[in-house]
C-alpha cells in the first residue's frame, strides 16, 4: 500500500517524464529570460539557458520542456555536449501571465486570478467576458456573465431599472403571476376570488412556500407587507383604495377596496409587489430575502451571485448558479452620438447613470432630499414606447404622430421643467 501511494505521488509530480511545476513558479524563471527578443531564434547551450534562470542544467531542461509543453517558447534540444538548441521566446510576460490567469478563472479562481494579474480590471474582465457562458461541472449547470456597471439593491418596493428588474424576478415572487398573454395565473395564490361589486378580493396562498432564510410565507407577512406599502409614496395612487386586509390564518386573506377595481389582481402581479419580508422595507443590508427561484449568495460592487433555491414551490432551476461580475469593458460611451443605441453605462460607485428626471411621485420619503434624483432616472438602450404591431386600429400617420408627441424625450423634458 505504501509502495502504491508513492507512485501514485510521483504520477502527480511528474508528467510526460518531466517534473511539473505551479504555473505560477514556472513564470518566475520565464521572467528571467527577459534578455531574449520575442520570436528570435537563439543558437544557445542548456548551460547557458541555465545561467540566465540561475538554476542547475538539470533542472533547466525540466523547466524548459514545460514552458515549451505550455507553448510558451521553442525549445528544440541538442544531443552531445556542448551542442547549441535551438531557443526561441513566442510570448511576451503579459501573455503569459494572461495565459495562466485564465486557467484559473477556468477553475472559478477569481480571487487568485485577480491577484496574480496584480489587480488589473481592465485585463481581469477581458479574462471573464472571455469565458462567460454556462459551463457544467460534475453534472452542475453554473452561468457566468459580465455586465458593464454595478447593481442596485435588489429590491421591489424602490424603481428599478431594466436588469434589475428582470433580477428581482429571479430572486422574488409575487402573489399573482401572468401568463404570456399577460393575463393573472397564480403564483404564491393559487386561487382568488372576488365579490360581484369587485370591492372583496380573496386569495388563497400555498402551503409550504419558505423564503430564502427558511421563514414560511403565509397570509399575515402577505398582509403586513401590503398594509405597510399602502403608507408609502411609490404606492399610494395605487393602494390608497384599500380600506382593510382581514387574515384567515394560515394561508388565507381577504381584502376590502373602498371603490370597484376588477384589475386588482393584476396589478398584484407586477414586480413591485413581490413579496418579502416587512422588515426588509427599511432595511439597508444589500443581502436580500425573497422565496423566488433563485436566491442571492452575495452582492458587492464586482460580484452578484445567484443560487438555485431547493425549496422553491414550483420547477426548480435547471441552472444551479449564476455569476455576474462588474467590469470595466475600457470603452467609452457615444453619449454625444444620436445615431449609437448606447448600452454601456459607467460602473461607477453610483450605479446609476448621470441623466436625471425629477418627479415628486417617486420621492420615496419625505424627509430624504436626494431621493429623487437617485432614483428615477434613464436609461440608455431602452425603449420608452413600442406600439403593437398586431393591432391595426392606428394608421402610420396615426403612429408617427403619437411618437412625436410621446416621445420619452419630450416626457422627460416636460418633467424636469415641471410643466
Amino acid at each position: 500500500m505504501i509502495v502504491r501511494g508513492c507512485c501514485q505521488y510521483k504520477e502527480e509530480l511528474f508528467e510526460f517524464g518531466v517534473p511539473v511545476l505551479e504555473n505560477v513558479n514556472l513564470f518566475r524563471y520565464y521572467e528571467r529570460l527577459d534578455d531574449f527578443a520575442l520570436n528570435q531564434e537563439y543558437p544557445i547551450t542548456l548551460a547557458q539557458l541555465s545561467d540566465a534562470m540561475f538554476t542547475s542544467p538539470r533542472h533547466a531542461r525540466s523547466i524548459l520542456k514545460q514552458m515549451s509543453h505550455n507553448h510558451w517558447i521553442v525549445w528544440v534540444p541538442r544531443s552531445g555536449r556542448n551542442q547549441r538548441s535551438t531557443f526561441i521566446k513566442k510570448l511576451t510576460e503579459l501573455e503569459v501571465k494572461r495565459h495562466i490567469a485564465s486557467n484559473w478563472v477556468k477553475e472559478n479562481k477569481y480571487d487568485r486570478a485577480l491577484e496574480f494579474l496584480d489587480n488589473d480590471q481592465t485585463a481581469f474582465g477581458q479574462l471573464l467576458q472571455q469565458h462567460s457562458g454556462a459551463q457544467v461541472s460534475e453534472g452542475r449547470v453554473n452561468v457566468q456573465l459580465t455586465y458593464n456597471r454595478a447593481f442596485a439593491r435588489l429590491v421591489p418596493h424602490v424603481p428599478q431599472r431594466n436588469s434589475e428588474r428582470f433580477l428581482i424576478r429571479q430572486v422574488h415572487a409575487c402573489l399573482v403571476g401572468t401568463d404570456l398573454k399577460g393575463e393573472p395565473q397564480a403564483d404564491i395564490a393559487h386561487h382568488w376570488e372576488s365579490s360581484e361589486d369587485h370591492k372583496t378580493w380573496t386569495f388563497y396562498l400555498r402551503p409550504s412556500v419558505y423564503f430564502h432564510n427558511g421563514r414560511a410565507v403565509d397570509a399575515n407577512i402577505v398582509a403586513s407587507l401590503l398594509l405597510r406599502l399602502r403608507e408609502q409614496r411609490y404606492y399610494r395612487h395605487e393602494l390608497d383604495h384599500v380600506l382593510d386586509i382581514n387574515v384567515k390564518p394560515p394561508y388565507s386573506l381577504t381584502v376590502t377596496l373602498s371603490r370597484p377595481d376588477q384589475g386588482f389582481a393584476a396589478l398584484l402581479s407586477d414586480v413591485k409587489y413581490s413579496i418579502q419580508l416587512p422588515e426588509q422595507l427599511v432595511s439597508t443590508d444589500n443581502h436580500i430575502v425573497g422565496c423566488g427561484v433563485f436566491s442571492l449568495t452575495e452582492h458587492t460592487q464586482t460580484l452578484l451571485s445567484l443560487k438555485a433555491n431547493e425549496q422553491y414551490y414550483g420547477l426548480r432551476s435547471l441552472t444551479d448558479g449564476v455569476s455576474i461580475w462588474s467590469v470595466d469593458d475600457g470603452t467609452t460611451p457615444l453619449l454625444n452620438d444620436p445615431k449609437s443605441c448606447n448600452h454601456n453605462v459607467s460602473a461607477a460607485a453610483d450605479p446609476y447613470p448621470q441623466k436625471i428626471i425629477k418627479h415628486p411621485e417617486i420621492d420615496l420619503e419625505q424627509h430624504q432630499e436626494a431621493s429623487t434624483t437617485s432614483r428615477a432616472r434613464i436609461e440608455h438602450g431602452c425603449l420608452f414606447m413600442v406600439f403593437n404591431q398586431k393591432n391595426k386600429s392606428l394608421s402610420y400617420e396615426q403612429r408617427r404622430w403619437l411618437s412625436h408627441c410621446l416621445s420619452g424625450k419630450k416626457i422627460g423634458s416636460s418633467r424636469i421643467s415641471g410643466n
